[in-house]
């Protein structure tokens, strides 16, 4: 069956949609829902059918929904015991964050360099209107050829990520509100990018994949007790800050951006054109201006990532907050002794 991609109408009637909200909510509505599933990404050995469940809402929102109610259920239960001692579990331990860390270091290597060369590409051949258009992935080259397998593939590894929380309460600490919050939103976040074949996807994956390359080599090195500066973990805070405020700052722009039509006669098309029809539909003879996102999914997606960053930002900015005055007050209880000793025998 041929995979049918529909895109947002023009700029013009989108706008005058606004005169009946209700009316363009409901389509917006009814667009999301009957939107197309996505065709299996390239190289990627699974069933078309296997891919579609895989991405059906029920099964992100299930596991989800049962990860709350379980950890809710473990933090009530916490005793304070660590059960993961042993030379067994650190093997355990030492393996899971291997594992991610490395993963992680292959999908940046695999999306980072391509993402910019992708954007390099379209500006050096038709300066910012193609920036922007590749930016936005007009032609959805990008998608297809790169962010599709990656952005699936980081999508089933937030389930693996779960094991965190898991981790953390097996070691007798209870799962705080940031840790439940930051994995529930990341799946259902990258899920909804999968699903609606968000161009902004790149943002997610690129950046995330990175800074966790860095912190799961970080809790590795921490499992073997190779001495870490305590000052990488405060960067580490502070680098993850940065990405949801970079991150979110760009996503936001997305819903901003309008496609420009001088693209000049550098900008070649041809070859796009050709080998993507989705491509041929849009930016064939007689294009206009139009939108940076190219159907309503990936507006939603969008809207639903920025809103998903901004108290996640807040809860990572109020984490730093309290381990850097914790720090600051260790600080004093150790300097305040020392003090009043020197005092005593100045005396």
């Amino acid at each position: 069956m041929e995979h049918i991609r529909y895109n947002i109408s023009s700029t013009e009637d989108l706008l005058s949609s606004y005169q009946t909200p209700s009316k363009y909510l409901t389509r917006i509505l009814s667009d999301v829902i009957n939107h197309p599933y996505p065709p299996v990404p390239s190289k990627l050995p699974i069933s078309q059918n296997l891919f579609e469940f895989t991405l059906r809402p029920e099964l992100p929102f299930t596991i989800v929904c049962v990860y709350l109610a379980l950890i809710a259920l473990l933090n009530k239960r916490q005793d304070g015991k660590n059960r993961m001692k042993g030379p067994w579990w650190k093997a355990v331990l030492l393996m899971h964050n291997i594992i991610l860390a490395v993963y992680s270091g292959w999908t940046f290597l695999a999306t980072g360099p391509a993402t910019i060369n992708y954007f390099l590409r379209g500006y050096q051949t038709a300066g910012v209107p193609g920036l922007v258009h590749n930016f936005c992935d007009s032609s959805m080259v990008l998608w297809d050829d790169v962010m599709a397998r990656y952005t699936y593939m980081f999508y089933l590894s937030k389930f693996w990520e779960i094991l965190d929380t898991l981790i953390l309460i097996g070691k007798g600490k209870q799962a705080s509100i940031l840790q439940e919050y930051h994995h529930a939103g990341a799946i259902l976040t990258v899920w909804s990018g999968t699903r609606y074949e968000s161009p902004a996807a790149w943002l997610f994956i690129v950046f995330n994949s990175l800074v966790h390359t860095i912190m799961y080599t970080y809790y590795a090195l921490s499992v073997v007790h190779i001495p870490v500066p305590g000052v990488l973990k405060r960067l580490l805070t502070k680098i993850q800050i940065t990405q949801f405020l970079v991150g979110g700052s760009l996503g936001a722009l997305t819903l901003l951006l309008r496609l420009p039509k001088e693209l000049g006669e550098k900008f070649e098309w041809q070859p796009v054109l050709a080998n993507h029809p989705f491509a041929s539909d849009r930016l064939g003879p007689g294009f206009q201006e139009d939108l940076c996102l190219h159907t309503p999914g990936q507006m939603v997606t969008v809207v639903g990532g920025v809103g998903y960053l901004i108290p996640l930002t807040g809860l990572f900015v109020s984490f730093y907050l309290q381990a850097y005055q914790r720090k600051i007050n260790q600080k004093n209880r150790v300097v305040e002794p020392i003090e009043k000793k020197a005092s005593v025998e100045k005396h």
